[in-house]
């Protein structure tokens, strides 16, 4: 107000806002990943480029440290400064002195060190509180975001009060009260309300020092017990036995305090050195690791990565900043990954940085150890799925994507019987006929490669396991058409997609039997949707606008998923149509869905039906042909395997036969 007037406290102090929240929402997701005391330096160092984590950690640790020992005594002298005002406004004769301010200032710091020794603020306190907070790595962004919001949207307010009622800015700034906050309430209310405001006032100062006492207290805590201080720190880091808190690490910083309080005799230019310090130090410290995380630092996703305590060694930082994961090997950041498909590189990347448990949302956690399976799928675990799986929902929740144990429990009940030994012997017809195809497709290539003079046939096998995944599982939700229907009529879903015969991505779609025919690559449609669908699992709140956005990324990606639930919709009604006309029905896959009854003996609904149809094309397709091929390439890889494979089929299989069955090969070790 003294610098700029009324307009520049005004407008000022909004657009500073703005950017004090954008770095508060930084730090937010700082703290998300790395929920621990003195968290700041932990995390440049962590986000820093190889070789560069213990220089980015003592910068922004020691500026951090100013910031939080500084915090207490200047907040504390300000309050001092009013509440000697008051005394003043009571009795004009009254005439504030330098060892007054200073001795109250004292006095308050020794109260809140009292306070700050018990059981349990800058924005960022709950940042270096983080360690004493349950669900820490929400609880604590969500206050640091609400602290400076809060904190700022109010503060506006007074400083526009101000602003319209102040009468004379001079008076203010010079007046011998000694506060001009002070000063401001006497021009333009009666002594009582001034004095009353003036307490309120006072009040919320001695918590605001208070939080700062106590966030110091646990920086300095941290700072110790990675033995930041030399000998110092074994005193400094111990945990009082009774109250559970770093004591001595308040303590400490209550006699830094004191000693920094005497610039008080120095004057208000000395005095107000406590600020300037405070204010440089914070925009070090702050600024550093956002720095750092938004250029330097390695692309992932820091907001949804580690769970669990970090390590608290300086050297500790230093391997960590320098570990074996390079930033390329890393990945983008888990959101940006699954925009260009490759969502699952991020996340394993994260996993071989981190560990067996990674956070990759704030409660979404990914587990990559074979121990926990039994433990996480146990139906009495209570394990659940997160909000990420929302995004996979189209027609409604299916057995894949709900999340509500009593619901999965009922679909699960009512779909097990599809995939029992003996519904799953029913469609080995279809399975084999489509791997007969395959054969001769793989057989066509070996013999056009002989032809060509070599040895053997160069090819993708990924692909032709796709086509042949398509297919089998097309074959396998089938049904019989009605006299003077084609084969030919009905492609999409409803037979086989014709990939392997044609041996392309390509496959016939006819919405009804008599609509004209149209192609499409159904591969590439299922996996965009997987794409998108992943990506809008990193903001679940965002589904229902996909269609919407400008990015045709997200257009397409929602248009596939209305492809698929229309397919599935289209051959689940026909169907149950043609069962309501007497069609034969075949033993395949979507008959078994038909037949599914849950507890209380009811069959699912048309809309649950197509539900389920449209995970097992989705699913069984995906899964099976990934497998395959990962299962032939270890075998390929590993030396050995196929001459050893090779001769146990030769044993147990007839040399006419390229597709053996089941029993054939059940006993086979």
């Amino acid at each position: 107000m003294g610098y700029a007037g009324t307009p520049g406290m005004t407008w000022g102090w909004l657009i500073a806002m703005i950017f004090i929240q954008c770095v508060a929402m930084s730090m937010a997701e700082l703290c998300s990943a790395m929920p621990t005391s003195g968290g700041l330096y932990y995390a440049a160092a962590v986000l820093a480029p190889p070789g560069w984590g213990p220089l980015a950690a003592w910068i922004t640790g020691w500026s951090n440290w100013l910031v939080q020992i500084t915090g207490a005594p200047s907040v504390d002298y300000g309050m001092s400064a009013m509440i000697l005002a008051a005394a003043s406004i009571r009795d004009p004769t009254f005439v504030p002195q330098h060892y007054q301010v200073f001795l109250l200032t004292v006095f308050i710091m020794l109260i809140q060190s009292c306070v700050s020794s018990m059981p349990t603020n800058g924005y960022d306190a709950p940042f270096h509180l983080s360690e004493e907070c349950s669900n820490a790595n929400i609880a604590s962004p969500r206050a640091i975001v609400l602290t400076s919001g809060v904190g700022g949207l109010f503060g506006w307010f007074l400083q526009l009060v101000v602003a319209y009622t102040v009468v004379d800015i001079d008076a203010a700034l010079n007046s011998e009260v000694g506060s001009p906050y002070a000063a401001y309430l006497l021009q333009v209310l009666p002594q009582t309300a001034t004095l009353a405001i003036l307490a309120l006032t006072i009040v919320c100062a001695f918590s605001m020092g208070q939080g700062c006492m106590v966030a110091a207290s646990r920086v300095t805590f941290a700072y110790s017990r990675d033995d930041c201080f030399g000998s110092l720190s074994a005193i400094t880091k111990r945990v009082n036995r009774h109250t559970l808190t770093p004591v001595n690490a308040v303590w400490f910083n209550t006699i830094v305090g004191i000693v920094m309080t005497v610039l008080i005799f120095g004057g208000d230019l000395a005095a107000g050195a406590l600020f300037s310090i405070g204010a440089v130090a914070a925009f070090v410290a702050f600024t550093i690791p956002i720095f750092i995380r938004v250029f330097l630092g390695p692309k992932v996703n820091i907001e949804h990565q580690m769970l669990g305590r970090p390590q608290a060694a300086m050297d500790g930082l230093e391997q960590a900043s320098s570990g074996s994961s390079s930033r390329e090997d890393q990945g983008a950041d888990i959101d940006k990954a699954a925009r260009r498909g490759r969502r699952f590189l991020a996340v394993d990347a994260a996993h071989k940085h981190y560990g067996a448990l990674v956070r990759i949302q704030p409660d979404h956690v990914s587990i990559a150890d074979p121990d926990a399976i039994p433990v996480i799928y146990s139906h009495t675990g209570g394990w659940t799925k997160s909000n990420y799986y929302d995004a996979f929902v189209s027609i409604r929740r299916g057995l894949f994507n709900t999340r509500d144990r009593a619901e999965h429990t009922r679909k699960r009940k009512a779909i097990s019987h599809t995939f029992s030994a003996k519904s799953i012997s029913h469609f080995e017809q279809y399975i084999r006929s489509n791997l007969k195809e395959l054969v001769t497709q793989w057989n066509k290539l070996a013999d056009t490669a002989a032809q060509s003079g070599e040895e053997y046939a160069d090819m993708d096998c990924l692909p032709w396991f796709n086509y042949a995944a398509f297919d089998i599982i097309g074959d396998l939700v089938r049904y019989r058409l009605p006299n003077g229907w084609g084969a030919h009529q009905l492609r999409a879903f409803g037979a086989p997609f014709g990939m392997l015969s044609r041996g392309k991505d390509i496959a016939e779609v006819r919405p009804t039997p008599n609509s004209p025919a149209t192609y499409a690559p159904a591969i590439e449609v299922l996996n965009r949707r997987s794409e998108v669908s992943n990506t809008l699992g990193c903001y679940p709140a965002l589904t229902p606008f996909a269609k919407y956005l400008p990015d045709p990324f997200f257009g397409n990606g929602a248009k596939a998923v209305e492809n698929l639930a229309g397919m599935a919709f289209a051959r689940v009604n026909q169907r149950l149509e043609a069962k309501e006309k007497g069609v034969s029905q075949r033993n395949d896959l979507l008959e078994r869905l038909m037949e599914g009854k849950d507890e209380n003996g009811e069959a699912l609904g048309r809309e649950e039906l197509a539900a389920e149809a449209q995970t097992q094309l989705i699913a069984g397709s995906d899964t099976t042909s990934n497998t395959s091929c990962a299962l032939l390439y270890w075998c390929l890889k590993t030396k050995g395997v196929m001459e050893k494979l090779q001769r146990e089929i030769a044993e147990a299989v007839p040399d006419d036969t390229d597709v053996p069955s089941f029993d054939a090969v059940k006993d086979l070790p």
